[in-house]
């Protein structure tokens, strides 16, 4: 997971100019971990509703071709420097499926840091095979 900050805004204003370089590390740890809390609190449940709502909202884009932004898992061919890569990424979602991946002005360190996550993935891939 990497945390867009750059792009993230509060009534408007930049989360940058509201909160401190820590305060945006201990939200991105919190956001990271929100899952596995979510599932301990549960007891025995899962963590499915999330993913299930999310799945939901996709499949209505399509079948209703509503072109509307979703983050989705996008298959990169240039997009962020990155080829040949699945990663989570914003997209338009419409009757023709993805339609559009959005590429989102990212910082330095922000796109350094997809790019990483992107070469993880792919190593991981490798593994596997």
């Amino acid at each position: 997971m990497v945390p867009i900050f750059s792009q993230t805004r509060v009534s408007g204003k930049p989360i940058t100019e509201m909160l401190s370089q820590a305060q945006l590390q201990e939200l991105s740890e919190l956001t990271k971990n929100s899952g596995a809390q979510i599932v301990s609190l549960l007891g025995t449940g899962s963590a499915y509703y999330g993913p299930a709502a999310s799945i939901a909202q996709m499949v209505k884009a399509i079948l209703q071709d509503k072109k509307t932004t979703h983050c989705v898992c996008g298959y990169l061919q240039g997009e962020y420097g990155l080829r040949d890569v699945y990663i989570g990424i914003p997209c338009v979602l419409s009757a023709k499926g993805l339609e559009k991946i959005i590429e989102l002005k990212l910082s330095t360190e922000e796109l350094a840091q997809l790019q990483s996550a992107a070469e993880f993935i792919k190593t991981m891939v490798r593994k596997l095979e």
